[in-house]
């Protein structure tokens, strides 16, 4: 809940805890599509770590392996 308050407020930390709790079904239940969501938006506000998360996801979900790609290969030149 107070992730969901957090991301409401535009804290992109915020977002990407709801994406790993989303993600991994941890005190929700899982829900890939809004974990990746709330990576994109985590992403756009610069965390490289959802940009990251974005990459494996793209990888291991979706199977575009050059999106995910892509979002390694900015998570990497920024850091």
């Amino acid at each position: 809940e107070l992730w969901s308050k957090s991301a409401d407020l535009g804290s992109f930390k915020g977002h990407l805890s709801l994406a790993l709790a989303y993600y991994y079904g941890d005190g929700v239940g899982t829900d890939i599509v809004k974990a990746k969501y709330h990576f994109e938006l985590a992403a756009i506000g610069g965390d490289d770590y959802a940009r990251y998360s974005l990459g494996v996801l793209e990888y291991n979900q979706t199977g575009n392996y050059d999106r995910a790609t892509k979002h390694w290969m900015i998570s990497a030149m920024r850091g």
